[in-house]
């Protein structure tokens, strides 16, 4: 299972829900893009520092990959 979002909602919810949330989900997106406004919960986000090596500082800024 992968990790969950603010919302505690996965992946597997989609894959596993009824066939009506996907025509919900595409009015939803419909609606973002025809009237310009986004909800506020789609700006949350977790960011998870991944460490390099764990025998080092925690807490240095080094010790992060950052991806790029």
């Amino acid at each position: 299972m992968k990790a969950c979002g603010p919302d505690n909602l996965s992946v597997e919810h989609l894959f596993h829900a009824h066939p009506s949330v996907v025509i919900h989900l595409k009015l939803l997106l419909y609606f973002i893009i025809t009237h310009s406004i986004v909800p506020d919960g789609f700006g949350y986000g977790v960011i998870v520092p991944l460490v390099k090596d764990k025998s080092a500082d925690l807490n240095s800024v080094d010790n992060n990959f950052t991806g790029l």
